[in-house]
């Protein structure tokens, strides 16, 4: 949506299979899982289980839809990196550990909203 500085293809390519991927699985457009900025509700918290020890941004953007949450995106632009690098690297490891947390998380919140869900629940 927004901008970003940075041109890396490897990523960019990730952000827009990941993105069609949650899109397919919730049923609703998101353009990017990983943008970690988030604004929500307090009780959106509770009702989101987060256990993935890594990929948060995503697991609760999963969990959030899967709930019946609303989700807005905003544009937003992603500033190169002035120092350091990135500890998720550019492998094909860190795609592999990203769609573990994907399918998982779609899994884990489709089976949970379904048992928590009562008839007539309004949740957004």
């Amino acid at each position: 949506m927004g901008s970003e500085e940075t041109k890396d293809p490897i990523r960019k390519a990730g952000v827009r299979f990941f993105a069609l991927l949650v899109s397919t699985l919730t049923g609703q457009k998101v353009s990017d899982t990983t943008f970690g900025l988030r604004a929500m509700r307090g009780e959106v918290t509770g009702a989101v289980l987060l256990a993935q020890p890594q990929y948060q941004a995503s697991e609760l953007l999963i969990g959030v839809i899967s709930h019946g949450y609303r989700v807005l995106e905003v544009p937003a632009t992603i500033h190169k990196r002035q120092a350091g690098q990135s500890k998720k690297g550019r492998n094909f490891i860190y795609g592999l550990r990203f769609m573990r947390v994907v399918a998982t998380t779609w899994w884990r919140e489709r089976r949970r909203s379904r048992i928590t869900a009562a008839p007539g629940d309004l949740r957004g």
